[in-house]
């Protein structure tokens, strides 16, 4: 059965549905991008104990070597957290479905002391074989039964174990874990203070726990007694009482002086025995202490021996057991109550090893590694991605409600700044589909267009002059509107329509001037430019709306995340400060939990910060597309009036009329409509010795002449002064 453990089949832990409160949900479905898989081990269909159970955890036990007088089992604590296991929520809240099997198959005895999956805590006591020929043994942990009912096993101790108390108790009196079940009789110590394993006893030096006068309490001289504890004392010189058990004049005592375990036995009252301990207790701070009483008296620190003298053997005694101190009925010659904290008191009949002394300590301590805690398998599901949201679930369970409040802030914050992102990704590509569109029309346009407003303003009637400049003629209007539907979200066509309005109202403000020609002033020019810019700006706001969204989220969201885990961590400190515990088990719950809101922020903030980069780079494509078309549209008018008035263009500002405007082709000064198309009212829009390929009608009266642009705006005029501006 070595390859349990290391066998790499397909078999990996997952997790059917769960029930998610929504934010959680949400919260949990952004974190699934912080990994691709997650790493498993799983053993093989045939090695499976039981099919009914679809769910196990590795564990992996590392004892001491076996020395001479190692017994063949002892006790260990199984102690789970949201650390090491993160599926509380698939345990039965009972614990029915828990079962502990050794590698080779066999049930192993357990005790649960705690479990509660709203905490994400498990501390079960289970019976191991101590193997002398290897140090490493292999124990699975079985549950995810729903019809499973409590096992039906024994407790994990033994005959010579006399009396055990974990402490677990909330409230009440303290309870015997053994099968004797030896319960206190009456009790004065505070329970659930914290302990090393679960909850421990608090004792101000006068409370006591009172266990009574049990037959299997009784002490015989030819046995021995073991008084094993976790004890943290208070600063204290005076002697204080650990145990105690006396009959008229015999007793055994155990207590600690000067900072100094000691124990005295009374055979009667001319022969006591007291021996004292060689490493001193360190107040304020959890120490594993045994006392063994035998031949000899021996005391071990932490599973270190700390000195051992001759003893005057146990007495035979029968009187009531104290712990913690005595009471009225009892007195004691060596001192007074303890004051300080107990965990996992222990009385065993006979006297332990130094091995056992030390696999103990090492076993319970908050920072054992005697115990290393592997993954998690299953035997089916739905694979590693379900695995990972349950695992972020049990996780999520830990975060406090301030973490929780943070964290769904983010979140919403993160789905806002995505849905912008999508919004105008979706709006650009339409933008830019229907830019490439009207370059492709924009020549056939401006023909078709100035045509309309030149022959628009040249006929309309002399009542009609009384329009006030600006107003766009009706005829006018109606010449340009038609294909604006066809290009509505372009911003080319949006700066394109505002400027030929712009060069309607400049005609119109020259006819309604009385002038005997149409001419474009050089107040026109700047009036047309005006138009152009300001819907250059329209657009550019349209495009970059609601990106204050993204860049919210950017700077924000990591800042929210880091506020929830300071706060998070602030509260974890402070709640084991006024407990006065600390080990590995109380800090990294609630740490991991806090750091879930710095998670969240920076997974909100990263890709808010990549997207909001993709689209500023594409909002300044656009805006500078129709910056150039700004430009472009004012050199073409310049040169369209240019040409008008019958003067030569300069041969850098022609083109051959065979290279129409295209999507593909930048617009610039260079490239005229057609630069043999004279404009005026006598004459049709396309030159007599090469057809135009849109043929214009003829009706235009001669009489009014061509339009004339005013004599300071010459095309190189326009054009330095459009240069300048768009520097500036």
């Amino acid at each position: 059965m070595s390859g349990l453990l290391g066998s790499t089949s397909n078999l990996q832990r997952a997790r059917p549905g769960a029930h998610h409160v929504p934010a959680r949900c949400a919260i949990a479905a952004l974190l699934v991008i912080l990994t691709l898989c997650v790493p498993l081990t799983a053993a093989a269909a045939s090695d499976w104990w039981n099919p009914e159970w679809q769910y196990r955890k590795a564990i992996t036990l590392r004892l001491p070597s076996a020395g001479p007088g190692a017994p063949p089992s002892m006790v260990l604590p199984i102690r789970l957290h949201a650390g090491n296991f993160e599926y509380f929520q698939d345990v039965q809240p009972s614990g029915s479905d828990l079962r502990f099997i050794a590698a080779d198959g066999t049930p192993l005895r357990y005790q649960l002391e705690v479990l509660d999956p709203a905490v994400g805590l498990l501390v079960a006591w289970v019976e191991v074989p101590v193997a002398a020929t290897t140090r490493e043994q292999h124990v699975w942990m079985y549950y995810g039964n729903s019809r499973a009912t409590r096992a039906d096993t024994a407790t994990p101790y033994g005959a010579d174990q006399m009396l055990v108390l974990h402490f677990a108790e909330s409230q009440g009196l303290p309870h015997d874990a053994t099968a004797n079940h030896y319960d206190a009789i009456a009790s004065t110590a505070h329970l659930s203070a914290p302990g090393v394993i679960g909850n421990g006893a608090q004792f101000d030096g006068q409370s006591v726990v009172n266990v009574g006068t049990r037959p299997g309490l009784a002490l015989k001289p030819d046995t021995g007694l073991t008084f094993s504890a976790w004890v943290r004392p208070e600063a204290a010189a005076a002697p204080q009482v650990l145990y105690l058990q006396s009959e008229d004049d015999r007793r055994v005592e155990i207590g600690i002086a000067d900072g100094k375990a000691y124990a005295e036995t009374a055979v009667d009252r001319l022969h006591t025995t007291r021996a004292q301990s060689t490493l001193a207790l360190a107040p304020g701070r959890w120490q594993h202490l045994v006392v063994c009483v035998g031949a000899e008296i021996a005391f071990y620190v932490d599973g270190a021996p700390a000195g051992s003298a001759p003893s005057g053997g146990v007495p035979a005694l029968g009187g009531d057991v104290l712990i913690g101190g005595a009471d009225s009925a009892h007195t004691t010659h060596a001192g007074g109550g303890f004051a300080g904290q107990l965990d996992e008191v222990q009385l065993a009949r006979g006297v332990r090893t130094a091995w056992w002394a030390k696999a103990s300590a090492l076993a319970q301590s908050p920072e054992s590694t005697l115990v290393a805690y592997g993954a998690d398998e299953s035997r089916g599901g739905s694979g590693k991605f379900a695995a990972y949201l349950a695992m972020m679930r049990n996780l999520l369970a830990q975060v406090s409600l301030d973490g929780l409040v943070v964290i769904t802030i983010t979140a919403l914050m993160g789905l806002l700044s995505l849905q912008v992102l999508a919004s105008k990704a979706a709006l650009l590509k339409h933008v830019e589909r229907e830019d490439a569109r009207f370059l492709g029309e924009f020549a056939e346009r401006f023909h078709r267009d100035l045509s309309s407003v030149q022959l628009a303003h040249a006929t309309r009637p002399a009542v009609a002059r009384a329009l006030a400049p600006g107003v766009a003629h009706p005829e006018a209007q109606s010449a340009h509107a038609a294909p604006a539907a066809q290009c509505a979200s372009s911003g080319l066509n949006h700066m394109y329509e505002a400027g030929v309005r712009a060069v309607d109202a400049a005609l119109g403000a020259s006819a309604a001037s009385g002038g005997a020609r149409l001419a474009v002033s050089e107040e026109g020019f700047e009036a047309v430019r005006a138009a152009l810019d300001g819907a250059l700006v329209e657009s550019t706001d349209r495009l970059n709306a609601r990106l204050v969204l993204m860049t919210v989220a950017i700077a924000g969201a990591p800042f929210l995340g880091l506020l929830g885990t300071v706060v998070g961590v602030m509260i974890t400190f402070a709640s084991i400060a006024a407990a006065g515990d600390v080990n590995v088990n109380t800090i990294a719950p609630g740490v991991a939990a806090a750091m879930t809101a710095t998670v969240v922020g920076l997974l909100v903030a990263i890709p808010s910060l990549f997207g909001y980069n993709w689209l500023a780079t594409r909002i300044g494509r656009r805006t500078a597309a129709m910056e150039v078309f700004a430009d472009q549209f004012v050199s073409t008018l310049a040169l369209a009036v240019l040409k008008a008035r019958g003067q030569a263009v300069p041969p850098h500002a022609t083109a051959p009329s065979s290279a129409p405007l295209h999507a593909s082709a930048p617009l610039h000064a260079s490239a005229p409509l057609h630069a043999s198309a004279p404009l005026h009212a006598g004459a049709p829009l396309h030159a007599a010795a090469q057809p135009h390929p849109y043929p214009q009608p003829h009706y235009a009266p001669a009489h009014l002449g061509p339009i004339q642009p005013s004599e300071a705006c010459s095309p190189e005029h326009a054009r330095d002064e459009q240069r300048s501006r768009y520097e500036t």
